[in-house]
């Protein structure tokens, strides 16, 4: 009936037979303690290791069957069902910083990133070689973002005869504004140290010599922002949308 995921501790004092809060918890949302029918809940620890719980409403685990390795499957039916659902689209624009290295002054300076469009949708392009379908959102913490969010994609596009980056996100319902706040904080992050850190350290070849794209930069005038929030007039400088 349902699936969670656990710390490893918290695994072993299930396997043992042991008072769980989990299981607690997943009695009060769902049954009342009887002998006379089957309350199920699958247990799955880090290394993907799974027990088939049967509570009988008691807060520990009454019957168990240990499940080596559910996890890697448990995993793949939710990645084809959320494939399935995952119809609704969300851009996050965010601005880039172009770079070169001015070899006569020996410093870095700032390029116009739309004389490159091609060598950077390109570049973005090669640097989106994932583990699995999901993207980025592969990475997300466990909860509603992760189950909402089914893909992540690092993108380049022209917006108002500007070049912005974008996360692209396939969603399989909508986010409430604090759930769209957590994933502005994880793209950001994704843009900052995960996969931007990376992608900013790629050299670029162009005819003008190497440039270096950033998807992200100490600034207060960095923002991270839907389509909707792009529309709007900006009421102050800085950024709008989220604040990093």
């Amino acid at each position: 009936d349902e699936v969670v995921y656990v710390q490893d501790s918290e695994f072993e004092i299930i396997r043992n037979g042991e008072y769980s809060d989990i299981l607690k918890e997943y009695n009060k949302k769902n049954y009342e303690r009887s002998d006379k029918y089957t309350n199920g809940i699958l247990i799955i620890n880090k290394n993907g290791d799974g027990l088939m719980v049967d509570t009988q409403g008691y807060d520990y685990a009454r019957y168990k069957a240990y499940a080596p390795q559910v996890g890697e499957y448990i995993k793949k039916q939710q990645t084809m069902e959320m494939r399935q659902r995952a119809n609704i689209e969300l851009n996050l624009y965010v601005p880039l910083n172009v770079t070169r290295w001015d070899y006569e002054c020996d410093a870095e300076e700032s390029v116009d990133e739309n004389d490159y469009v091609a060598e950077i949708r390109e570049a973005v392009q090669r640097e989106n070689r994932f583990e699995t379908e999901r993207g980025l959102a592969e990475y997300l913490d466990a909860g509603k973002v992760k189950e909402k969010v089914y893909k992540i994609t690092p993108a380049v596009e022209m917006y108002n005869g500007k070049l912005l980056g974008v996360a692209k996100c396939l969603l399989t319902e909508n986010l409430d504004a604090e759930e769209l706040d957590n994933l502005k904080e994880y793209c950001v992050g994704q843009f900052s140290d995960g996969w931007g850190e990376g992608f900013e350290q790629r050299e670029i070849s162009t005819s003008d010599g190497n440039i270096y794209v950033h998807f992200w930069e100490y600034s207060n005038t960095y923002y991270i922002k839907t389509e909707e929030e792009m529309s709007e007039p900006s009421l102050s400088q800085g950024m709008q949308g989220m604040s990093v």
